[in-house]
């Protein structure tokens, strides 16, 4: 991600932090495990074939195609609409906007003014 590691404490303080949802092209789920439910259905109905697909056969086959439609369709959707490139973007400039914006030289810069004109007026 594009979050600094603080992120972590300050998601977990009372702190506000703005997020922006994910565009579904970020949400594409590869592969799916089911050794859980395979588990579990051993227990409850040990009739029912686990679902593995790992293996040649007609559901990997239907899984293969199905990923490849919906591959396309967000390659195509992305080209079209540069969503999840915009999302990343937006991401960046919302966790990373005080050095953009130069925010903390700024604020160093007008405190290093600050103490100066402290002194000059000290000095007079």
């Amino acid at each position: 991600g594009v979050a600094p590691v603080d992120t972590i404490s300050r998601a977990q303080s009372k702190e506000s932090i703005r997020v922006g949802l994910a565009p579904a092209q970020g949400l594409f789920l590869e592969f799916s495990w089911y050794a859980h439910y395979n588990q579990k259905k051993i227990r409850q109905n040990p009739n029912l074939p686990d679902l593995d697909w790992t293996k040649e056969g007609p559901a990997r086959d239907r899984w293969e195609a199905f990923r490849t439609r919906i591959r396309e369709h967000i390659v195509r959707e992305e080209k079209e609409q540069s969503n999840f490139i915009q999302y990343l973007y937006q991401q960046e400039c919302i966790f990373d906007y005080r050095t953009y914006y130069r925010l903390d030289e700024a604020a160093a810069s007008d405190g290093l003014n600050a103490n100066e004109d402290a002194k000059k007026a000290d000095a007079e």
